[in-house]
C-alpha cells in the first residue's frame, strides 16, 4: 500500500484544526450558538421532509395514490415525529438524568441554569416550530387549525426567550416532554390514511395514546406547577416576562391539551363501541349461519320409527324442526347438547347404535 505523503498528510490536519476552530469559535462560540442551532433546525426538518418523501415513495404502496396536500401531511408528519422523538428525548435526559439542574453544589439558582447542550437543543426545536408553523400557514386550514397556530406561536415564544435568556430552562424541558406524544398522534393519521383504521394497531394505538396524552400532557403539567410553587421564591427572581411565560404558556397550552383530551376520549369510545357492535353482529351472522345448516339438514328433536320401512331401515330422523331450543339432550347419555355440530355428531351415533342393533348377527 502506497504511504501517503507527509504533505498531504500535513494540509489534512490543517483543515482539521480550522474545522475544529470553526466550529469551537463561532458556530458554538455562545454568542452564535442559538443562530447555528436554529439554522441546523429549520435545515434539518428541509431534510427529514425530502427523506420522507424519496422513503414513502419506494416503500409505502399507498403514498403514490395520495392526493398532493396529503403528501404534504405525509411528510410533514415525519418532519413532526423526527423533532418529537428527538426532543423529547432530550426532554428527559434533562429532567430526569442530568445533573444541570439537580446539582446542588452549584451555585447558580435553578431558573437561571443552563449549558450548551440545553441552549442548541431549543434552538433546534425552536427551528422546528418556526418551519411548521410556516407550512401550517402555507397550508392552513388543511394541515391545522387555529388551535395548532396558537400552539406553536406560544411554544415558540417560550423556548425562544428560555433559549437566549437562559431562564427556566428547566420548565421548558418538562412542557416539551408532552412532545413524547406526537408519534402516536401521527401513527393514528398514517394508520388511517393507509386504510388500516379497521385493525388492532389502529385500536392498540388509540389506547397508547390515552394512557400517554394523561400521563405526559395531564398529570406531568400539574406535576410543573407543583414544582413551580415549591420554588416560587426562585421564580420570583426571573425577568417579568419570563415569570409571565412560566405561569402563562404552560396554563393555555394545558388548557388545549386537556380539549384534545378530552376528543381522545371520544374517539376512543367511539373505536370500542364500532368494535363491539361489529362483533355483535359477527356472533348474529354466525348463529344465523348455524341456524341456515341446521335448517338445511333437518335434524330436529323428534326421532321417529319409519312406519313404511320397518325395522330394517330402524330410526329416521324428523326434519320439520331445525331449531334447537333449550333443552335438548343426548337421549342415550343425557348431556345437554348446545351447537348445531353437537346434533349432528350425536344423531349419526344414535343411528348407528339403533343399526347395529336391529341388524341379524351372523
Amino acid at each position: 500500500m502506497k504511504a501517503v505523503p507527509k504533505q498531504t498528510t500535513m494540509a489534512i490536519k490543517s483543515y482539521k484544526d480550522q474545522a475544529h476552530m470553526l466550529v469551537k469559535n463561532y458556530l458554538l462560540a455562545y454568542p452564535y450558538l442559538p443562530y447555528t442551532s436554529i439554522l441546523s433546525g429549520i435545515l434539518a426538518c428541509k431534510l427529514v421532509y425530502d427523506l420522507t418523501d424519496l422513503i414513502s415513495s419506494f416503500y409505502i404502496k399507498t403514498y403514490p395514490s395520495l392526493t398532493k396536500i396529503q403528501r404534504v401531511d405525509w411528510n410533514n408528519r415525519g418532519v413532526s415525529t423526527t423533532h418529537a422523538i428527538f426532543i423529547s428525548t432530550l426532554s428527559l435526559y434533562f429532567v430526569f438524568w442530568s445533573d444541570l439542574f439537580s446539582d446542588p453544589q452549584v451555585s447558580t439558582l435553578t431558573v437561571f441554569r443552563s449549558s450548551t447542550l440545553s441552549t442548541f437543543g431549543l434552538g433546534v426545536s425552536l427551528g422546528y416550530f418556526f418551519s411548521d408553523l410556516a407550512m401550517t400557514l402555507w397550508q392552513y386550514p388543511a394541515l391545522g387549525g387555529i388551535e395548532y397556530v396558537i400552539h406553536h406561536i406560544l411554544s415558540g415564544i417560550a423556548v425562544a426567550y428560555s433559549m437566549l435568556t437562559g431562564e427556566a430552562q428547566l420548565y421548558t424541558y418538562m412542557v416539551l416532554i408532552s412532545e413524547v406524544t406526537t408519534p402516536e398522534i401521527h401513527l393514528r393519521w398514517y394508520l388511517d390514511t393507509a386504510g388500516m383504521k379497521k385493525s388492532i394497531a389502529y385500536l392498540i394505538n388509540g389506547i397508547v395514546i390515552f394512557i400517554g396524552w394523561l400521563i405526559a400532557r395531564v398529570v406531568l403539567f400539574g406535576y410543573m406547577f407543583y414544582h413551580v410553587y415549591l420554588h416560587y421564591d426562585l421564580v420570583m427572581k426571573m425577568h417579568t416576562f419570563g415569570y409571565v411565560l412560566v405561569f402563562g404558556v404552560p396554563s393555555a397550552l394545558g388548557i388545549l391539551n386537556m380539549m384534545w383530551f378530552g376528543k381522545i376520549i371520544r374517539g376512543l369510545v367511539k373505536t370500542l363501541e364500532k368494535r363491539r357492535s361489529r362483533t355483535k353482529e359477527m356472533e348474529k351472522r354466525v348463529n344465523n349461519s348455524e341456524n341456515n345448516k341446521l335448517e338445511a339438514t333437518g335434524f330436529s328433536r323428534e326421532y321417529k320409527t319409519s312406519s313404511n320401512n320397518g325395522v330394517q331401515n330402524g330410526i329416521s330422523v324428523n326434519l320439520t324442526k331445525p331449531d334447537i331450543p333449550s333443552g335438548f339432550t343426548d337421549p342415550l347419555t343425557g348431556r345437554p347438547l348446545t351447537s348445531t355440530r353437537e346434533v349432528m355428531v350425536t344423531a349419526q351415533l344414535l343411528q348407528t347404535h339403533i343399526s347395529l342393533a336391529f341388524s341379524p348377527h351372523k
